[in-house]
């Protein structure tokens, strides 16, 4: 199993996300030296692409993703929302921009979602030389964490595969852990936090909405879920699901999983990729609420039941009730 996630999934995942994210900086860059129409929409289209990859590995947040030292884990660094277009704006008013602080919301792919498409992007990146080149900066450091990551894999890959069984530690347990973290991450932030749902809210925030300004923020679900989905069943090859065969009370939570994958997509299908999920959250938070809802019901099949089963222990803070 741990054969084919690291040959078949992860590395390859990584290398064309890497590949994506430095089309994105050519395509900044070319947006900074002919600010018009056409090359901000290319440069909007090529972020889109670039993020859309770098969440069908977004769950593989360990080992060279993993945080060392003072730099926080992959997915801190370049997925952090939502950002502060006050700290944005301060980063650009000066030429030489630092990405050495902890101000991670104002850095990573949804930073360039505010800075490609709140709608004064284009008059920005013709009048101030400081956005553009901010905006350069950002996805030069993206790529350059990305392409760190997807490098780091090739002698990573050995020491993944044979670091096999599920103790605390393994293989296994930590990527089962990640998976389970990033499941729990689309739920409870992509959704549950602009619903008002998570602990300390007592309204909903849909201004809190990944990609809030391109309006993408559905379509990026679809693709992290699906994404998900396809870990569990370990693509073309050995995934969880096959491991539940073997073992008591497995092949029922494979059917059952799977049911509740089919219900989730389902739901997912009932979005169109022109809706905004801000908007849906004010106009039609029912529909949205279900989402959650199906969500939630999946969580005993990813998180408890496939744990309990497998014999790998939960080994992060996860104290939202699941």
């Amino acid at each position: 199993m741990l054969d084919n996630f690291a040959k078949n999934l992860i590395v390859p995942g990584f290398s064309e996300a890497s590949l994506q994210a430095s089309q994105l900086v050519t395509q900044v860059k070319d947006l900074t030296a002919n600010p018009n129409e056409a090359s901000l929409e290319e440069a909007r289209a090529s972020w889109k692409t670039a993020y859309s990859n770098y969440l069908k590995v977004g769950m593989y947040n360990f080992g060279p993703a993993e945080e060392q030292v003072i730099r926080k884990s992959l997915l801190e660094e370049v997925a952090t929302f939502p950002v502060s277009v006050q700290r944005i704006a301060n980063k650009t008013r000066t030429a030489t921009p630092s990405f050495q602080d902890f101000e991670r919301d104002s850095r990573g792919f949804l930073a360039l979602d505010y800075l490609l498409f709140t709608d004064t992007a284009l008059q920005s990146f013709k009048t101030n030389p400081n956005y553009a080149n901010y905006s350069v900066k950002v996805a030069e450091d993206i790529a350059k964490r990305i392409d760190g990551v997807s490098s780091a894999w090739s002698a990573y890959q050995a020491e993944f595969i044979q670091n096999s069984g599920t103790d605390a530690g393994s293989s296994t347990s930590v990527f089962y852990n990640e998976f389970v973290k990033n499941y729990e991450g689309l739920k409870n932030f992509k959704i549950g936090l602009p619903l008002g749902l998570r602990p300390g809210q007592s309204k909903s925030e849909p201004e809190k909405v990944e990609a809030l300004y391109s309006g993408f923020s559905i379509e990026f679900i679809k693709i992290q879920f699906d994404a998900l989905s396809n870990v569990w069943k370990g693509g073309d090859g050995l995934g969880f699901d096959d491991y539940l065969q073997n073992v008591e009370g497995g092949p029922t939570l494979s059917v059952s999983t799977k049911e509740q994958i089919a219900t989730i997509e389902n739901e997912l299908r009932k979005f169109s990729p022109e809706e905004k999920l801000a908007i849906l959250i004010l106009t039609d938070e029912v529909r949205v609420r279900l989402l959650h809802t199906e969500l939630q019901k999946n969580t005993r099949f990813f998180k408890s039941e496939l744990s309990s089963l497998l014999g790998i222990a939960i080994t992060f803070t996860s104290g939202d009730g699941d």
